[in-house]
């Protein structure tokens, strides 16, 4: 099941998303994603939940003037407002 934990010193063979700073784009994330190892929507939406979490936490011990909690309420509305009236509309065809 998707919700179930690794056990500890597993390695990831085929990580489903691969995410880094490109060199010299100002900033930018790109975002690498496998389709083909998520099973549901259920686990993307899990996905995005522990990025989200992650991100918060990563946030609150660096840059961002605030806590854990903030950071991940900050991250959530946004997250919300994005999904709610994108900026890019999604596109039929192949994912790339």
């Amino acid at each position: 099941m998707f919700w179930q934990k690794k056990e500890e010193g597993v390695s990831i063979q085929n990580p489903m998303l691969i995410a880094l700073r490109v060199e010299n784009a100002q900033e930018t994330v790109s975002v690498h994603l496998d389709p083909e190892q998520l099973v549901n929507p259920g686990e993307a939406g899990v996905m995005h939940a522990d990025i989200g979490r992650h991100m918060a936490r990563a946030l609150a011990q660096t840059s961002f003037d605030g806590s854990e909690e903030e950071a991940f309420h900050q991250i959530a509305n946004i997250f919300n407002a994005e999904a709610n009236a994108p900026t890019q509309p999604l596109k039929r065809g192949h994912v790339q």
